[in-house]
C-alpha cells in the first residue's frame, strides 16, 4: 500500500517530453463523486474549455501520427524510464512542471480546486496507510485512485497546452532534446527508433500549435514515481 500511495502522490504527469496521446476534453465532474462535489464545481465553467470532436480530413492525419507514435513509444518505455531517472533530467522536469502548474492554477479557479482536491485525496490515502483517521474500504481506495487519475489527466491536458506558450516552450523543447540524447547514450543501438520518436513528437507538437482544438497529448502507460522517474501504471 505504501508504494501505491507514493505512486499516486507522484501523479500522472504528462510526459510531453516523450510525447502524446489523444485525450478528451475537460469534464466539470473531475475528481469528485457526485455526493461530495462542491457546489462551485461545474458552475459557470462549462464554456471555458469544452471537448472538441473530430474536425475533418486533418483528423485522419492526426490519428495516423498518434497511432505511429504509440507504436514506437511502447518499444522505448523502459529506456525512457531509465533516462528520466537521471537526477539532472528529473530535477529539470520537476521544476518545469511546478512552474507550469503554478501558471495553470493561477489562471483558473477550476484547476485550483482540482489541485486542492488532489492534495486531499493523497492526504486521506496517506493517513489510511499510517492507520490514522478514517479506515478506507477497498471500494473507497479504488474510487479515490480513480478520481486522482482523472485529476492528473486533466492537469496533463492543460500542461500540454501551456508547454507551447512562449515563456515555457524553449525550456520544454530543450528538455525534450536532452531526454532523447540521454536515451541514445544509454542505448546507441536504438538511435533510429529514438530519432523516429522525436520526429513524431515534433510533428504532433507543431500540429497542436497550429490547431488549438487538437486535444492534449500524452504518452501511454507512464507516470513519474516518487523520484520523478517514469513507471508503468
Amino acid at each position: 500500500m505504501r508504494e501505491y500511495v507514493k505512486k499516486l502522490a507522484g501523479g500522472l504527469l504528462v510526459i510531453g517530453l516523450a510525447g502524446p496521446l489523444v485525450s478528451c476534453g475537460r469534464s466539470e465532474n473531475i475528481g469528485w463523486a457526485d455526493r461530495e462535489k462542491p457546489d462551485a464545481v461545474g458552475q459557470g465553467t462549462a464554456s471555458q474549455q469544452t471537448g472538441q470532436e473530430s474536425p475533418a480530413d486533418s483528423d485522419e492525419r492526426l490519428q495516423a501520427l498518434v497511432e505511429e507514435y504509440r507504436r514506437v513509444a511502447r518499444t522505448l518505455v523502459e529506456l525512457q524510464q531509465t533516462a528520466m531517472a537521471d537526477p539532472d533530467l528529473s530535477s529539470r522536469w520537476g521544476a518545469l512542471v511546478a512552474d507550469v502548474d503554478a501558471e495553470i492554477i493561477g489562471n483558473s479557479s477550476f484547476h485550483r480546486q482540482l489541485a486542492e482536491r488532489r492534495t486531499e485525496i493523497v492526504n486521506r490515502l496517506d493517513a489510511h496507510e499510517r492507520g490514522e483517521g478514517e479506515s478506507l474500504s477497498s471500494e473507497q481506495l479504488a474510487e479515490l485512485g480513480r478520481h486522482h487519475r482523472n485529476i492528473q489527466m486533466e492537469m496533463a491536458r492543460m500542461r500540454s497546452r501551456v508547454f507551447q506558450e512562449p515563456k515555457f516552450a524553449e525550456r520544454y523543447l530543450e528538455l525534450q532534446a536532452a531526454l532523447y540524447e540521454k536515451m541514445k547514450q544509454l542505448d546507441p543501438s536504438r538511435s533510429e527508433d529514438i530519432d523516429n520518436l522525436a520526429r513524431l513528437e515534433s510533428e504532433l507538437y507543431e500540429l497542436q500549435k497550429s490547431k488549438p482544438d487538437v486535444p492534449a497529448l500524452m504518452t501511454p502507460g507512464l507516470q513519474p514515481g516518487p523520484g520523478g522517474q517514469l513507471e508503468r501504471q
